[in-house]
């Protein structure tokens, strides 16, 4: 198969574990926002004239010019607006979702009251076939920002 140095996401919300996980086997680093990049996006220029005079470049060194170039060019475009941006170290994804599961399966009885109190307040009523901790767990990593 194809394996990458990095895969990188130019667009808002996609630094979560799921997203990092469904990479894990394809690349040694991801670079990806868990928050907001404002509609400039990344700052191609910088990072590529750099790969281009140098194409052995560490992947950290690379990153860091894509974030920092990003970020600097966000914050003091015509928009000013702040923006996120990481380097996500793969190799770390299925420590890290072993150790997500593991403290969610024990602390069921705190994410039920969370739900619970949840759907009471704001109407929502849930029906579901699927066994509760199954549907619960599968929908609460969703939110897990990396």
């Amino acid at each position: 198969g194809i394996y990458f140095d990095f895969i990188g996401m130019d667009c808002c919300l996609m630094s979560s574990i799921e997203v990092c996980c469904a990479l894990y086997d394809y690349c040694d680093y991801t670079i990806l926002s868990e928050d907001f990049e404002s509609g400039y996006g990344w700052n191609y220029t910088g990072w590529i004239s750099k790969l281009t005079s140098n194409p052995s470049i560490p992947t950290e060194e690379l990153a860091k010019i894509i974030i920092d170039d990003t970020i600097k060019a966000n914050e003091e475009g015509d928009l000013d607006q702040a923006s996120t941006l990481a380097l996500i170290d793969e190799s770390y994804m299925k420590i890290l979702y072993t150790a997500w599961t593991d403290f969610a399966y024990k602390n069921l009885n705190v994410f039920y009251i969370g739900l619970f109190t949840y759907s009471f307040y704001s109407g929502i009523y849930l029906r579901t076939l699927v066994p509760f901790p199954k549907l619960f767990l599968r929908n609460f990593d969703f939110h897990i920002d990396l």
